[in-house]
Parts: structure tokens; sequence; C-alpha cells
């Protein structure tokens, strides 16, 4: 880190806030999941579980797409063609985004504070998702290449985590499991 270039310092400290981030949301998910109701007794208050599940989450999302775009904007597309590029793809997401919620037979009303962090963060999700293949696609070396498709992957069990969480589809959240575990060892 410190016989890095200053820009290069910033990416990394960026990575570095994305694995810890990615290693507390995952040991937020596994309290939750696991622990919650056998050992951790004084975790019962519900907006405590809450912010168990979002402070972690928003840490990695956001040092991701911060990663994400330092990348792309420093060495492949300008802000303009990074525009140009994403439009297409934030078009495609909304309608996946749509198409999702609307099929998605919710345990929680729509609008509880169970669903109010978790529909956001399917949208943010896509975001990383979009820039993550965006930056596949630019990527030259290989263990780039590697961990830009572990980022994508990581974000489709993510996907698949919040589906579960939002309609209590238990099945589906062994595949999530899955494909996070798999983006992790890509990455």
């Amino acid at each position: 880190y410190l016989n890095a270039p200053k820009d290069e310092q910033k990416i990394l400290l960026c990575l570095a806030w994305i694995n810890l981030g990615l290693f507390l949301d995952d040991l937020s998910f596994f309290i939750l999941v696991y622990l919650h109701g056998h050992t951790l007794d004084f975790f019962n208050s519900k907006f405590f579980i809450y912010l168990l599940d979002f402070i972690p989450s928003l840490i990695w999302i956001f040092s991701s797409i911060v990663f994400l775009s330092k990348i792309l904007l420093s060495s492949v597309l300008s802000p303009k063609k990074l525009f140009k590029v994403l439009s297409p793809f934030l078009l495609l997401n909304s309608m996946i985004i749509y198409l999702f919620l609307s099929s998605t037979h919710y345990v929680y009303p729509l609008l509880s504070w169970q669903n109010t962090i978790r529909i956001p963060f399917i949208g943010l999700y896509f975001i990383i998702l979009d820039l993550a293949i965006l930056a596949l696609i630019y990527s030259k070396q290989k263990g780039l290449s590697f961990f830009f498709a572990g980022l994508a992957v990581l974000i489709c069990g993510n996907i698949f985590i919040v589906y579960a969480s939002i309609s209590q589809a238990h099945s589906v959240l062994n595949f999530g499991e899955l494909l996070l575990s798999l983006g992790l060892i890509f990455m």
C-alpha cells in the first residue's frame, strides 16, 4: 500500500473497505440466520437486527460503487461515455427490478421497515452488477477479470438472498449462499 502511487492508494483503500464490508456483512448474516435466538438473547430488538443488516451492507456497497467507478473512469471511459454506456443498462435494470418486485409475494407489507431497506438495495446491487460487468468487459488482466467476475456472481447471490428475505422463500436462500460463496472464491 505504501509503495503504490497516490492514485492507486485510493483504489486499494476502496478495495480494503469492500473486503471489510463484505466480512462484516457475512458475519452479520451468519449471526442473524444461524445464531439468532440461540445464544444471542440481547439481539431480540428488531431495530438492532435491522441495523446489524444495514450498516455492513452500506459499507461494501458504496465502497464497491466508488471502486468500480474510479477504475472505469480513470483508465477506460470518460464520464460522458460511461453515462452513454450505462444508460441502456439502467433502463434494463429498471425493467428487471419492476418484474422482480411485481412477482414477489411479500411476507411483510411493501412499505414496512423490513422491506424499506431491502428494496433500495436491489437497485444498488444492479448498479454494482452493471459496473462490474463493464469492468469485466474492459479488463485486460486475468486477476482483475476474476475479481470482477467474482463480484458479479457475488451480487447475483445477494439478489437471491434479498429475494429470500423479502418473500421468506427459504429454498432460494441456499442458492444465494452458494453464489455468494462462489463469488468470494473468485475474488
